[in-house]
């Protein structure tokens, strides 16, 4: 129970530096429209290609497209790995200022992650292939193997969290196994403290996603004791509020939840945090050497 304390007051703190630096919460807007582009991009190529070749599924039925649609689907999942992970990197760079005081700038920290092109695409290119390889073991196992297969996409998942921050933080670090190396050393130093506060910021966006529907099912049934027109608009508008609130609610704590995975690898790493003091880095984290 201390544990889930302590990292409540981690938490408070993150939402501390997000009202204090607003535009942190425009990366994953960046994010966002990124991806969206990127997608339509892709669909219309694809959709054009169709269009030059003809019939899209005569592609299908010869034997040697298979290899074919799998080179296509690992170039489309790289790409937009890649994408992610510049983002993803151009977030954490302007964390990081964030947690040791400095104002937050967006274009910098999209000038940063291109730096950091090289690493950010090899790094990409591994985790594609991981993914890649997880993908197609788990469409030709049976039932049990695809468990294993899914446990196993959860331990890189997480072996692979800090990846990102440490490419970041490290200048040098190109190589995409040593990044990995990096980001399951700082798991296994704050192993409890990163899976509490992970699980304890996830319980908040789920308290938030339980009331929302009790709120709903509450104003239906008011609506049918009431049986009247203007009830049902009141309980529809409500409804409308209660998803936008919670849409924005989830999005401010997911932005939350990358400060604290920041705010996490950097003590583990032995680096100052200006934004949390020095007994609530060490009460909440106990980095373990």
């Amino acid at each position: 129970m201390e544990k889930f304390k302590r990292s409540w007051t981690i938490f408070q703190k993150s939402l501390d530096l997000i009202m204090a630096e607003k535009k942190l919460l425009i990366f994953p807007l960046i994010s966002a429209f990124a991806m969206v582009v990127l997608i339509a991009l892709i669909i219309t190529g694809l959709l054009t290609l169709a269009f030059l070749t003809g019939d899209p599924e005569a592609s299908g039925s010869s034997g040697g497209s298979t290899f074919l649609e799998i080179v296509v689907f690992f170039v489309l999942y790289l790409l937009t790995m890649l994408v992610s992970n510049l983002c993803m990197a151009a977030f954490f760079s302007e964390i990081f200022r964030g947690l040791n005081g400095d104002s937050v700038e967006v274009t910098r920290g999209i000038r940063k992650a291109f730096s950091r092109f090289k690493a950010i695409f090899l790094w990409s290119l591994l985790a594609s292939t991981v993914g890649l390889i997880l993908s197609m073991l788990e469409r030709r196992a049976g039932i049990l193997g695809a468990i294993v297969i899914k446990l196993l996409g959860v331990v890189w998942a997480v072996a692979s969290c800090f990846a990102i921050p440490a490419i970041v933080c490290n200048r040098d670090l190109n190589n995409p196994f040593h990044a990995l190396k990096y980001s399951a050393t700082a798991i296994r130093r704050t192993w409890g403290e990163s899976l509490i506060g992970f699980v304890g910021i996830n319980m908040i966006g789920g308290v938030a996603v339980i009331l929302f529907f009790l709120l709903v099912i509450a104003g239906i049934v008011l609506g049918i004791l009431a049986n009247s027109a203007l009830c049902w608009i009141l309980v529809a508008v409500m409804a409308a509020c209660l998803l936008v609130a919670l849409i924005l609610f989830s999005y401010l704590v997911n932005v939350a939840e990358a400060i604290y995975r920041a705010a996490l690898y950097q003590y583990a790493e032995g680096m100052e945090v200006v934004v949390f003091s020095e007994e609530e880095l060490a009460g909440a984290f106990r980095a373990k050497k």
